[in-house]
């Protein structure tokens, strides 16, 4: 028993002769590689990264500006909605204006015509009166 509690100075030497070698082949084969690949890593998630907030804060700047020029072109089409609808109404007015005037006309032109007509009427009944009044007399005297 006593054996296997002794310390042989030569084995722990081996031991840690051993374990540094491990330590520095470990170290330049597996750790350095594999830490520069993740510092590699994490720059170009970094630089990634800093991409894509520039290209969010892009597309914020080009929203708010494209919702800004949809909100001009809204305000412009109700401007000129209301300017074509006044239009329409100047249009209206001068068409039922031009239409009353031409109807006045119209009136004025038939109502000297009706009253040529009725002169004439009278004349030709007066003379019918007369033609008719003597022929009266004639058959009563």
């Amino acid at each position: 028993m006593d054996k296997l509690l002794d310390i042989n100075p030569n084995e722990i030497l081996f031991v840690l002769a051993t374990i540094t070698i491990l330590m520095i082949v470990l170290n330049k084969l597996f750790f350095k590689p594999v830490g520069g690949i993740i510092k590699e890593r994490e720059v170009k998630v970094k630089a990634d990264s800093e991409i894509l907030q520039n290209m969010v804060e892009q597309i914020n700047e080009k929203t708010s500006k494209i919702e800004s020029e949809l909100k001009k072109a809204r305000r412009e089409a109700g401007r000129l909605k209301e300017d074509l609808i006044k239009e329409g109404e100047s249009v209206k007015d001068k068409i039922i204006e031009e239409t009353r005037d031409k109807t006045k006309t119209l009136m004025l032109q038939k109502m000297t015509e009706l009253e040529t007509i009725l002169v004439e009427a009278e004349k030709k009944l007066g003379k019918e009166i007369s033609f008719f009044s003597d022929k009266i007399k004639e058959k009563f005297l």
